[in-house]
């Protein structure tokens, strides 16, 4: 049987202990800058906003729609 491709055990090991402890969660904010034009991931109040929004009266007329909470990450023509 042939090893999986991709990172060496040694890049692995080494990636875990960086983003130990606090380390993943300035990764992740990493990412959101580089990637997110609003440069930040949503909180879950944003998220929520959107749910109850999609539960409410007020989406009455939204059928079949779909909805990206990303801060812009996908970009659309």
């Amino acid at each position: 049987m042939r090893p999986l491709s991709g990172p060496s055990r040694h890049h692995r090991a080494k990636t875990a202990k960086e983003l130990s402890g606090d380390g993943w969660r300035r990764h992740l904010d990493d990412v959101a800058r580089e990637h997110a034009p609003i440069g930040r991931f949503a909180t879950p109040e944003e998220v929520a906003n959107l749910l109850v929004f999609l539960c409410s009266d007020r989406a009455s007329y939204s059928v079949g729609s779909t909805y990206f909470i990303d801060g812009g990450m996908l970009r659309t023509v």
